[in-house]
């Protein structure tokens, strides 16, 4: 899905999405340019270190809302993580102090489900915006109808799932190891540090979806900014200019407040 480059019309290929490249699912954009404006005021609003005038409206160059291609990885993931743990006791008696210290070889074991794991499958796209304005309600989507892409650009997918698989597997294993940590009464022990996980994934199944995405582009001086914006839930994604001469100003003084309370502190304690 693109425009045309006369008329300035949206246009569909359908060759584009068909085959291959047919998607599973589609999740349709919830939010139109005007929400996502107002998200990007709403994100810059109470930022006192902010550019100023960075957030009007006449800066926003040019707002593209985008269907992202996604691979969605499912599997059943079964694991162990070992941990090296340590309990300390002290005791004195009229001699001397006594430590000692009990070391556990503590083991966790996990089964657990995944669905959906979400991975870009698009070079074109930063895979660090991408994960940043997750997550999307999955139970939103819908099979794939080239009808969601009027209106809106759409890309194919360049990076193969084999490619993104491994990246799926990190994040099923982040959280599984997330997961299991949750599990140990960290009370129980003076340390307790993470030897090795062992994971293994199973009955894996993958989808290819188009996630709706805003990108947003923000000139201001002669720099242009770059945000994200989930086109379903509206979480954004993207850093804001500091003014640093706004920055030193509040940094100087808080040391110099800061300076002054600790001087009359200590000339309070001297004059008892």
């Amino acid at each position: 899905a693109t425009k045309c480059p006369y008329c300035d019309s949206p246009i569909i290929l359908p060759g584009q999405v068909s085959g291959e490249f047919q998607p599973d699912l589609v999740i349709p954009f919830q939010l139109n340019k005007d929400e996502v404006k107002q998200i990007f005021k709403e994100h810059c609003k109470g930022k006192k270190l902010l550019l100023k005038g960075f957030q009007s409206e006449h800066n926003i160059k040019e707002i593209t809302g985008i269907y992202v291609p996604f691979w969605l990885f499912s599997c059943r993931a079964k694991g162990s993580v070992i941990y090296d743990a340590e309990k300390i006791n002290t005791w004195q008696d009229d001699y001397y102090e006594f430590t000692q210290k009990d070391l556990y070889l503590v083991t966790r074991k996990g089964d657990m489900f995944f669905e959906h794991v979400p991975v870009d499958g698009s070079a074109e796209m930063d895979d660090t915006y991408m994960e940043a304005i997750e997550p999307y309600g999955i139970e939103k989507a819908v099979p794939f109808e080239a009808g969601y892409l009027s209106g809106y650009k759409a890309l194919k997918y360049d990076v193969p799932k084999d490619n993104c698989r491994r990246r799926a597997e990190e994040r099923i294993k982040r959280t599984f190891e997330d997961i299991i940590n949750q599990s140990i009464n960290k009370k129980e022990y003076h340390t307790i540090k993470q030897k090795y996980c062992k994971l293994a994934c199973e009955n894996g199944k993958v989808k290819y979806a188009l996630m709706p995405v805003w990108t947003l582009d923000v000139k201001y001086k002669g720099q242009t900014y770059h945000y994200a914006v989930n086109g379903q839930t509206g979480k954004f994604a993207g850093n804001l200019p500091v003014d640093r001469g706004l920055f030193w100003k509040y940094a100087l003084g808080t040391f110099v407040g800061s300076s002054v309370i600790i001087y009359l502190l200590m000339l309070l304690f001297f004059l008892k």
